[in-house]
């Protein structure tokens, strides 16, 4: 899967682990030009289910700025 946040494209593999469905970034690009993903972002995100609940949590930082966005959170079907 690919994301894009202006102009960089990030490739993203799904993996299940332990009923978690965690996003793990592979690589990622500025426009066209591939990226050293020593240099990238660290990313922790994941979603799951729990009684019922649509969970996630998604974490992204990076060593230069620190961190960048961090939200967690819980859906459920209306009733």
């Amino acid at each position: 899967m690919c994301k894009r946040f202006g102009p960089f494209v990030f490739g993203i593999d799904l993996v299940v682990e332990k009923n978690e469905l965690h996003l793990v970034l592979k690589n990622w690009s500025l426009w066209v030009t591939p990226l050293p993903i020593c240099l990238a972002p660290k990313v922790v995100s994941f979603e799951t289910e729990h009684n019922g609940r649509f969970q996630f949590f998604v974490e992204i930082a990076h060593r230069f700025t620190g961190l960048i966005v961090r939200y967690q959170g819980w859906l459920e079907s209306p009733a």
